[in-house]
């Protein structure tokens, strides 16, 4: 069996667990034609049933937390022509905070990455903050204003997303020995941009100009690969609207770089771990 392993990463509330759920659901389901099909798992699958009816019922989804995280979830999957390993560990974003805050990685986590062919990283596009231009920074000074005022930084909290996920990539490419990697860069919540939205790299260019810059500048280390995703199809608050759906994998959008759309969540899974130029 042909064994690629991929390797989720995200900051809280990044949609990893809801893609998870809907990735489940799926697999398991066959209501729809997908790219990859389940052949069997090692690990809980009550956990995996569990998200999965969540998701089916659109209820909110707990967020994993630290120490109650699924470090061992790997799915045997086929294309009817070859099968795939897809090792899916489900952390909780602090974990990765934590990396960034302390710049220390458990070494077990620190193997799965050197052992991963590929690298999923989940961004919610409601918590990206747009991005100013210096010459724009005098609307937050207090020109003229002599006495000192002291600022505690807090890195979770004042540090931009685009920064926190930009250190949290240079430190997969220094574990991966600066090997090339393939990564996707997934944005959760893409129906919140609505229809006028811009490819998925073009956003990332516009929104995230530092990860992009980054990314661009290290193709040796990193080929790169953008999406958007609304895995549960809309905002909890649609719970009747969402319901509504004859065949719940309906609800699920994924955007590809050229802005096609499908509901095949697998096709993601598939473009990382298969060999596809996509």
């Amino acid at each position: 069996m042909k064994e690629n392993r991929c390797f989720i990463m995200g900051l809280p509330n990044a949609g990893k667990t809801t893609f998870l759920a809907a990735l489940w659901y799926v697999i398991t389901n066959g209501e729809n034609d997908v790219q990859l099909e389940l052949l069997r798992i090692d690990g809980n699958t009550n956990y995996l049933a569990k998200l999965s009816e969540q998701w089916l019922e659109c209820k909110a989804l707990a967020r994993t937390k630290r120490g109650e995280e699924i470090k061992d979830l790997t799915l045997y999957l086929t294309d009817n022509m070859k099968n795939y390993t897809l090792q899916f560990p489900d952390l909780s974003g602090e974990t990765f905070q934590h990396w960034y805050t302390d710049r220390k990685i458990e070494e077990n986590l620190a193997q799965q990455i050197k052992d991963a062919d590929s690298i999923l990283f989940f961004i919610n596009v409601k918590d990206i903050v747009a991005p100013f231009l210096i010459n724009e920074a005098n609307q937050f000074v207090d020109i003229g204003k002599d006495e000192t005022v002291e600022y505690s930084r807090n890195k979770i909290k004042h540090d931009p997303v685009c920064v926190q996920i930009t250190e949290l990539l240079q430190f997969v490419s220094l574990l991966k020995r600066k090997q090339r990697v393939k990564l996707g860069i997934v944005f959760s919540a893409w129906d919140l941009l609505g229809d006028d939205s811009k490819k998925p790299e073009e956003y990332a260019k516009q929104e995230l100009p530092l990860l992009w810059q980054f990314l661009k500048t290290n193709k040796k280390c990193f080929e790169v690969k953008y999406w958007g995703i609304s895995a549960l199809g809309g905002a909890i608050e649609e719970t009747e609207k969402l319901l509504s759906y004859e065949h719940p994998y309906e609800r699920i959008q994924v955007i590809d770089k050229n802005m096609n759309k499908s509901h095949d969540i697998t096709c993601i899974v598939y473009e990382m771990i298969g060999e596809t130029d996509g």
